[in-house]
């Protein structure tokens, strides 16, 4: 979670997403935001998407598209990390068996 107090489309404060270290805003959309990030274990910095900060902003409205479960459906996985958000913010989602 963060605190939303800065001045519009100035982040407070970069979310919290576990293994990285987020930097930097790059862009927002309307799916969520995009920041330049460290991975803790190490490495070249990457881009991560944080789409809770566009559930957050527009929730009830938006599709999440292509979740799938392709790395399982456990707790650590991309659906398992992706769904509670879903529920929390009324998303629609498109789920894929591959």
């Amino acid at each position: 979670m963060r605190n939303d107090t800065a001045l519009p489309g100035v982040p407070a404060a970069p979310p919290v997403v576990p293994g990285y270290t987020l930097q930097e805003l790059i862009g927002r959309g309307g799916s969520g935001e995009v920041w330049r990030a460290i991975p803790r274990s190490g490495g070249a910095a990457v881009a991560v998407k944080v789409l809770q900060a566009g559930l957050e902003h527009i929730g009830g409205r938006p599709v999440i598209n292509s979740v799938n479960y392709e790395d399982g459906d456990g707790p650590d996985s991309r659906f398992g990390r992706i769904m509670p958000l879903v529920k929390e913010h009324g998303t629609a989602v498109i789920a894929l068996t591959i």
